[in-house]
């Protein structure tokens, strides 16, 4: 076969950035652990997520949109929270079980 026609793709409106606040103090108060406020603005960073402005203990930030899968703070929280098991994980040496066995082992 042969290509008929460029491939054009039409969109009526490019889709933005999902906007939302995020707080440093209930992001250590979920996570459990005191985590210093520059590795987390790091992991933020890391995750391709933009800090925007910063007033006091709250980051207005701006996630891609191609990252569907953080629309608001608890999703953020939930990202840093891995990525922060992640590199404990690397400077100790020592694994964590973060899978959920759901059928017995043989």
């Amino acid at each position: 076969g042969q290509i008929s026609s460029p491939v054009t793709d039409i969109y009526p409106e490019p889709i933005q950035p999902f906007h939302f606040e995020i707080s440093l103090d209930r992001v250590k108060r979920l996570i459990g652990k005191d985590i210093p406020d520059e590795t987390i603005r790091k992991i933020i960073a890391a995750l391709d997520v933009k800090i925007e402005q910063e007033e006091g203990e709250t980051l207005h930030v701006a996630v891609p949109a191609y990252r569907v899968d953080v629309q608001r703070e608890a999703d953020l929280v939930e990202d840093i929270a891995y990525l922060r098991i992640q590199q404990c994980r690397n400077s100790t040496g020592r694994t964590f079980n973060t899978f959920l066995r759901t059928s017995p082992r043989s």
